[in-house]
């Protein structure tokens, strides 16, 4: 196949020289020793796949560069497509002739003959376009000895073909969810227990496909009133259940009151999305190229139409192409790929594009136009011409980095990259849900008790425990009376805070008082919640939750009330909840970098840096490696309202002055944790701070020794005062022998 010796020698000493052990009741026994050398499951198996697989394309690549294969053009100007591999399933594409398919034969038999692999031809089928005369299919597919096929079905899990009929094709989604469903639905599961299991397993079953075809929106409800069944099921006598919610409403996040559950057409959505942004982002690429071809030849892909005759999924992806349009902008590098007049550009939320009125031909102004020759500076002469005021600031504040080409960029996220739940997080916009966050649904969530406790308070807060009066109300034949004290119909606030039966519990709490007859519990339960220590918090939630299960041991097992069990079983929670709180919170988090102690050599410079993310202002300071003071500076920056830009622009700026200065060997402490994560792990960061951090890569090289450490907030506060004492000057200053006087009493 056409490889170094060298190579081959390395790749046999790895097939032959491989050896075992396999662990028994947490030992390790000796050495195993296969005598077929390396066997299928070693890690090191699908690379050896997929090298020999790599020959098989140079073999179909050479072959159509010699013109004896005709590859698939679905368009003009459309790259070839010749094969498609993923591990050991293969697509060959080919004109529809003998001659065509005996040479694609003659690259299957050579592949076999120099990888030792043999093609399964009996599981292997043929495919022809419609237009293909009968007689050509009959001699092609004889020539491979395989069957024919209208439809290879699912390829990789999904369906090659979708036509009219979308329920039919995706009815094995339903059919799986029916499985799992049915399966769950014969064991005893509580509320968290179902919560869990239709979250990681019941909504993750469409999301493969969901990721590349667009289902349809009655589809995905049937799915999710599969899903709202099974929630409210009742698992002690097999009845359909109540529904005391919608599922739209159980849809909502839970810091606003809801449960968490995805909105199956949302979610959906928000997975093709990613598909867009895929083909945005990298044009390069070869499904990039195809799509672009065939669908949006001289746009971009938020400006692509449907088209005519469209695939179902090309009409899948531009379903998510509203989100991009919301989200995306164009980050400005050199600018000379970005139209002035018709592209989002601007840092504005609102309204990204110019508002100045565009003149004749504006489709040929690129923003490149609007810089000083061979400099990074906007050209301000210029964009007073041009533009109206508004305009003109906002572009001032953009950084230009003349280095970089202008890339598409996410606007929710720190480093610019479409995310699938920040594009659902936007589809959702987090309406609030009866009471909104006011009720202080993250710290209730955030208690460390069991999973079916917080359920139940949750319930509480949207009165949807079965009281006998809300059974009542949703239809039920019962006597509204409370089971307790038989004389006043049972509510929430009756059972918890008026019985004679249960009152006493309250006595404990030394002024704590309880909701007077015409306030609501939920509103007394919402102010419990917000206003309560958390020790105390978790002894009242324990007298909820051992209330509500005396109750039901009296009602379903005629078990009588006794409420010196209920003070004990309260007394149990209690200790067991706040024992789980206090060995949390005595946790110590070692995590914090030790930047003291990592500093060995004295040699080492260093640079503490912080930005004032208000006004945009840095701070610098500079000391040996036995502390000593060196050197200070701080100054304005010009850059954009973002945090993580200011920081990055600081760090920069940091590593321009040591050069300058002539320090070969630098510790660079930042209080921005991102920033130095970006930095020394090399993450993809489409933002304009991406540029920044990229710089700051690159500067590296000019250091013996460079390293970037996250230094808190807390302690770099000579830089922090350094930076925020910018505000009283006229520019930038610098400190060489003298220590400045804002930070004097921190050194």
């Amino acid at each position: 196949m056409g490889f170094a010796d060298r190579f081959i020698e390395l790749i046999m000493l790895c097939v032959t020289t491989v050896r075992y052990k396999v662990g028994i009741n947490g030992d390790l026994i000796d050495f195993i020793v296969p005598t077929c050398g390396l066997r299928q499951g070693d890690p090191l198996s699908p690379y050896l796949f997929i090298l020999c697989a790599e020959g098989l394309s140079h073999l179909l690549t050479g072959a159509v560069r010699r013109k004896v294969i005709s590859p698939c053009v679905v368009a003009r100007g459309a790259p070839g497509v010749s094969h498609l591999f993923f591990a050991d399933d293969s697509l060959l594409f080919f004109k529809a002739t003998v001659n065509e398919a005996e040479a694609v034969k003659d690259c299957l038999v050579s592949y076999e003959r120099m990888s030792g692999q043999c093609v399964n031809f009996g599981k292997s089928c043929i495919i022809f376009s419609r237009n293909t005369d009968d007689m050509i299919k009959n001699n092609v597919a004889t020539v491979f000895n395989v069957q024919q096929v209208h439809n290879i079905g699912r390829y990789l899990g999904l369906p090659m073909g979708v036509g009219r009929n979308k329920r039919e094709v995706f009815e094995y989604i339903e059919a799986k969810l029916k499985q799992r469903l049915g399966g769950w639905n014969k064991k005893v599961l509580s509320r968290a227990g179902k919560e869990v299991l239709l979250k990681s397993v019941a909504q993750a079953i469409p999301t493969y496909t969901m990721s590349i075809y667009y289902l349809p929106v009655t589809f995905c409800e049937r799915l999710e009133r599969m899903m709202n069944k099974f929630w409210w099921l009742s698992s002690r006598n097999g009845g359909g259940g109540i529904r005391w919610m919608a599922w739209d409403r159980m849809c909502g996040p839970k810091s606003m009151g809801g449960l968490g559950f995805k909105n199956l057409h949302k979610f959906n959505v928000a997975l093709l999305a990613k598909q867009g942004w895929r083909l945005l982002s990298n044009p390069c690429s070869m499904v990039a190229k195809i799509y672009k071809a065939r669908y949006y030849a001289t746009k971009d892909f938020l400006d692509a139409n449907i088209g005519t005759n469209p695939s179902y999924c090309w009409r899948s992806i531009v379903a998510g192409q509203e989100i991009l349009r919301k989200g995306c902008f164009v980050r400005i590098g050199n600018g000379q790929s970005t139209c002035v007049w018709n592209k989002p550009w601007l840092p504005d939320i609102e309204n990204p594009f110019i508002q100045t009125p565009a003149p004749d031909h504006s489709d040929t102004i690129k923003v490149s136009s609007l810089l000083i020759p061979n400099t990074a500076a906007w050209d301000i002469e210029r964009l007073n011409q041009l533009f109206m005021p508004r305009d003109v600031e906002l572009i001032k504040k953009i950084p230009v980095s003349p280095a970089y080409d202008d890339r598409w960029c996410w606007r929710g996220d720190i480093r610019g990259c479409y995310s699938v739940k920040h594009g659902y997080r936007m589809l959702v916009n987090l309406p609030e849900l009866e009471g909104g966050a006011n009720l202080g649904w993250k710290k209730i969530w955030n208690l460390q008790i069991p999973p079916n406790i917080r359920n139940f308070i949750w319930r509480c807060f949207h009165n949807m425990i079965p009281t006998m009066v809300s059974l009542s109300h949703r239809g039920v034949a019962v006597d509204v009376h409370c089971p307790l004290c038989h004389q006043v119909p049972e509510t929430l606030h009756h059972l918890f805070c008026e019985c004679e039966h249960t009152v006493h519990l309250w006595n404990t709490h030394d002024g704590f008082i309880l909701p007077g007859h015409n306030e609501g519990f939920v509103v007394w339960l919402a102010g419990v919640v917000q206003n309560s220590e958390t020790m105390v918090l978790l002894d009242i939630l324990a007298k909820l939750w051992s209330i509500w299960r005396g109750r039901n041991s009296l009602v379903w097992s005629a078990k009588p009330w006794n409420i010196e069990r209920v003070r004990l079983e309260v007394m149990q929670h209690a200790t067991y909840w706040q024992g789980l709180l206090s060995s949390s919170v005595g946790a110590i988090d070692n995590n914090l970098p030790m930047v003291s102690s990592a500093i060995m050599d004295t040699e080492v410079v260093r640079i503490e840096v912080d930005a004032d993310n208000n006004e945009a202002y840095y701070g610098i300071v500079i000391s040996d490696g036995d502390g000593v003071f060196m050197a200070a500076k701080n100054g304005k920056l010009c850059c954009l309202n973002d945090p993580h830009l200011a920081e990055a622009m600081a760090v920069k700026e940091a590593l321009s002055w040591a050069k300058a200065r002539g320090h070969n060997k630098i510790m660079v402490l930042s209080d921005c944790q991102m920033v130095c994560n970006l930095i020394n792990r090399s993450m993809l960061d489409l933002s304009y701070a991406g540029c920044v951090i990229a710089d700051c890569r690159n500067d590296q090289r000019h250091f013996e020794v460079v390293s970037f450490k996250y230094f808190p907030q807390s302690v770099n506060k000579a830089a922090h005062a350094l930076a925020r004492a910018t505000r009283s000057q006229t520019g930038p200053s610098v400190w060489l022998f003298s220590i400045p006087s804002c930070i004097e009493h921190l050194l």
